[in-house]
């Protein structure tokens, strides 16, 4: 069987789900958006990297069978966004050369763009399987604002292809897009637990924290969609007592950064605020065993894979009702959903996880067993295997 992936980018979570797939009995060539890092082949070396740059259609449109595709699902919107339909056009041309060579058993695009849509201008069924930015309800990116996330959806779908999300929340939004009795199957996210091995590196008293302090840990970019500006108010409105004895980390980094450090000076809680910016598998894990509570205030998320996480690491959740959060998040049985940006009911969760974590000692290993037991990347590479079949009798 030849499994050809399509992916904007060599992400960790990807290449996670890359390596449980690579020892089935399959043959895989993965086709990125993006130049594909020496580490990633050394990790990897059994999957046929490809490289995908991006390509003008005005150029391709006199060589090359990319122009009419392209024309026939955009029409006058062609010329308009040629900043979208270039990395589609680059995937295009590459799946094209190779399917003449060697044509692939399955196609399977993760994110709609530009994947999804570069994958259907192949005649043959695919796979498209959605997450975060393709859902996301705020910003440019998601399917609900941008025409070609939603585009690409609609185009896989109404193509025949097989459209999965990773949560509930996925699907619910997907079916806003193509209607309510849309087919869109749930396929839990996987962990590959043995990824998480710690550095070693950062400790409590590397970090300046006192070993009864209360740690609250968030990561994520920082981008607006994760909401931190919100998260820095509400620890700042938790009572002073609870702040001396508290201290906040932020793992991540990007655009927001600055003004997020700015604001915790402004509130006066800078001293009370670690920035650890963008960190390696192993150093991340190193904070997630020094923390005690997880914040996750983010607006909308795809899935939300850092939940589980923190669950696996035995930390209390405190996270917004997107994602996979309601569907592994009880309220106030074994962890907090605040009602979705509102600052009162954050500060009142918050408080009270504080105050009250060591009362959720047990329930947090329950939690950590959840994850193992119903989040292993072996059953989510198992799902993708029957969906593969599926695809193949389809085509057939």
């Amino acid at each position: 069987m030849i499994i050809t992936w399509i992916i904007p980018d060599t992400y960790g979570f990807l290449l996670d789900e890359l390596e449980e797939l690579a020892i089935r009995d399959v043959n895989i060539r993965v086709l990125s958006g993006k130049p594909i890092p020496n580490n990633v082949n050394k990790r990897l070396p059994s999957v046929a990297f490809h490289y995908c740059p991006e390509r003008s259609i005005l150029v391709d449109s006199l060589f090359q069978r990319i122009f009419d595709p392209l024309w026939n699902t955009y029409t006058w919107r062609l010329p308009r966004h040629s900043y979208h339909t270039k990395p589609i056009a680059g995937i295009y041309k590459v799946l094209l050369d190779l399917e003449k060579e060697h044509p692939s058993d399955v196609i399977h695009s993760h994110f709609g763009y530009p994947g999804g849509l570069g994958g259907s201008l192949i005649d043959m069924p695919q796979i498209l399987t959605l997450r975060g930015y393709d859902i996301l309800t705020t910003g440019n990116y998601g399917a609900l604002w941008n025409y070609f996330f939603r585009h690409n959806l609609i185009n896989s779908y109404s193509n025949k292809g097989i459209v999965n999300g990773g949560s509930g929340y996925t699907v619910s939004r997907a079916k806003q897009i193509l209607g309510s009795h849309a087919d869109i199957r749930c396929l839990k996210e996987g962990l590959s637990v043995v990824s998480f091995a710690t550095a070693g590196v950062h400790t409590r008293n590397s970090l300046g924290i006192k070993v009864r302090d209360t740690v609250i840990l968030s990561v994520g970019n920082l981008v607006d969609v994760k909401n931190h500006e919100l998260m820095i108010e509400v620890f700042a409105g938790c009572s002073l007592k609870e702040i001396e004895n508290s201290s906040l980390i932020i793992c991540g980094d990007g655009p927001l950064r600055k003004t997020l450090e700015k604001q915790c000076e402004t509130l006066g809680i800078a001293q009370r605020v670690i920035f650890m910016g963008q960190l390696e598998r192993e150093e991340l894990s190193d904070i997630f065993e020094l923390s005690d509570i997880f914040i996750h205030t983010s607006m909308s998320e795809g899935f939300g894979n850092v939940i589980l996480e923190a669950m696996l690491f035995r930390l209390l959740v405190v996270a917004s009702p997107v994602g996979v959060a309601p569907d592994v998040i009880t309220h106030k049985e074994n962890g907090f959903l605040p009602e979705l940006g509102d600052k009162a009911s954050w500060i009142s969760c918050l408080k009270e996880a504080i105050t009250t974590r060591k009362n959720y000692t047990q329930v947090l290993e329950v939690n950590r067993k959840l994850v193992l037991r119903e989040f292993g990347m072996d059953k989510r590479i198992d799902a993708y295997m029957k969906l593969y079949e599926e695809a193949i009798v389809t085509r057939n």
